[in-house]
């Protein structure tokens, strides 16, 4: 299980930034949690541009914000198939090393 621990502060133009903690970044160093990380972030950024589609009042997100939305969605989406395609390989591998180790097993 991933443990995400981190504190807010500031970067050196004063943005609010996040930071993780000493153990974070060495969890962060697993592509599996990497992967979670990025498919949360397209994950918010969808349901971002699916709320201004559903009540635009409300959300406001318009012209050039709501294409640069649109535009990270899907370079999210490309490196979470990069991510994917790896952990699938890493999977496929598990699999037939277990098959190999273990003939007798039958899934």
């Amino acid at each position: 299980m991933f443990s995400f621990e981190y504190s807010i502060e500031l970067n050196p133009h004063g943005r609010p930034v996040i930071a993780p903690s000493e153990k974070t970044d060495k969890e962060l160093d697993f592509i599996e949690h990497k992967f979670m990380a990025l498919e949360l972030a397209r994950t918010i950024i969808t349901n971002t541009i699916s709320s201004d589609f559903d009540d635009p009042k409300k959300y406001k997100l318009r012209g050039s914000d709501l294409d640069k939305f649109f535009n990270l969605k899907e370079q999210l989406e490309e490196v979470c198939d990069i991510y994917a395609e790896t952990i699938k390989d890493q999977m496929d591998l598990m699999d037939e090393t277990n098959s190999i180790l273990n003939p007798n097993d039958k899934k």
